[in-house]
């Protein structure tokens, strides 16, 4: 069956627009916040994250949890025995060099996140076009841009880099471009942990491709975890510096949590409130979304199946569901077959849907208050 022709790009440029002018309002919302919200920041959970509070304002508001640590990565670089060691390094280097223009690191990491998640969203718009015409596509990345861990993509968080690689690479498989994919795998493993278990999705692809170049995609995700480990001998005198980094925060995750199931399942029904570090009903309700996906997504494509499998499982097996419904928002073919089972019926037009869209941008609001009050998101 051949693929419809592309969009012309204003197509998708359109409702990429229109999703980033609800970013714009949430920027609105944390700089206006002090007036209409009495907000009362955590210090505690500051200082046990690492961090000594001198002073409350906007600028301490918008760098809390992981921000904090890119944007010291970014000033001072790495150092062993450091919290701040755990995290991967493309994302900083991002940082960097954007504040060399810009001035401020701060600024430089929440112009980029607007901008990357712009682009995925064009991106991702073109990707779900090509596989059911552009109304379908609308529906897809309005859902997407609504779930509540998309609040990360405005942050300066290394999800907007990360997802902006993953749509790239999608597009690119469906291309063939291996070369293109290659390299943005190299990418997506510098980036972030789970960047290397697109080895797993990238290898099916290659080996359906019957094109021995394909092998260059899984090669490059390989390639990639090379680099980062190479990276941080150089910068720390250790390439295990990171590993070792993990086991000072709360989960203590390890490689070897991947494939301990008695772990998982007394995380899974270790519930302590409703959104807590650890003990998240909300990261467990999204798990089992995630699971649900699966089997359509393994029916319709296989490539999308295998990222949504592979990567979900080491979010959530490696650090025991802690952080899971920020993990869930790069997973986007989640999202793509919620959209179709959410799909409006001629009965009730649009109710369901939008119902769910609108709780999630409120939910997005009520994430970004708790950020900035040093609150757990994820």
């Amino acid at each position: 069956m051949s693929q419809p022709a592309p969009l012309p790009w204003s197509r998708s440029l359109g409702p990429a627009g229109a999703l980033l002018v609800f970013r714009a309002f949430l920027m609105f919302v944390a700089t206006t916040s002090e007036h209409w919200v009495p907000l009362q920041f955590h210090t505690g959970s500051a200082e046990a994250n690492g961090r000594a509070i001198t002073a409350i304002d906007l600028r301490t508001q918008l760098s809390t949890w992981d921000a904090h640590h890119y944007l010291s990565l970014a000033t001072d670089g790495y150092e062993a025995g450091t919290n701040a060691a755990a995290f991967y390094p493309l994302w900083p280097a991002v940082i960097g060099a954007v504040s060399t223009v810009l001035g401020d690191p701060l600024v430089a990491a929440l112009l980029s996140a607007h901008l990357f998640f712009g682009g995925a969203l064009v991106l991702l718009h073109r990707w779900a076009a090509l596989r059911g015409g552009p109304d379908r596509a609308d529906r897809f990345i309005l859902l997407f841009a609504a779930f509540p861990g998309a609040l990360f993509f405005g942050l300066a968080y290394s999800e907007s880099l990360f997802l902006l690689l993953s749509a790239g690479l999608f597009l690119l498989v469906d291309r063939k471009h291996w070369v293109g994919v290659g390299l943005l795998a190299v990418l997506l493993a510098l980036t972030r942990a789970v960047g290397l278990f697109a080895v797993v999705p990238l290898a099916w692809a290659a080996w359906k491709s019957r094109d021995r170049r394909a092998w260059i995609a899984p090669l490059g995700a390989v390639a990639g975890f090379g680099a980062y480990l190479a990276t941080m001998a150089a910068l720390t005198g250790s390439a295990w510096t990171g590993f070792e980094a993990q086991k000072l925060f709360i989960n203590n995750s390890s490689p070897m949590a991947l494939v301990d199931l008695p772990r998982f399942f007394r995380a899974m029904f270790a519930v302590d409130g409703l959104h807590g570090v650890t003990g998240s009903a909300l990261d467990r309700l999204f798990f089992v979304v995630w699971a649900l996906a699966l089997v359509p997504l393994y029916k319709r494509d296989r490539v999308a199946f295998l990222w949504t499998a592979a990567l979900g499982w080491v979010s959530v097996s490696g650090v025991g569901f802690m952080a899971f419904t920020r993990y869930l928002a790069v997973l986007f073919p989640v999202f793509w077959v919620a959209a179709d089972a959410l799909e409006p019926e001629a009965e009730q037009p649009w109710t369901t849907y939008m119902l769910v869209v609108s709780l999630g941008f409120a939910m997005q609001v009520i994430f970004l208050l708790r950020y900035l009050s040093h609150y757990w998101v994820g």
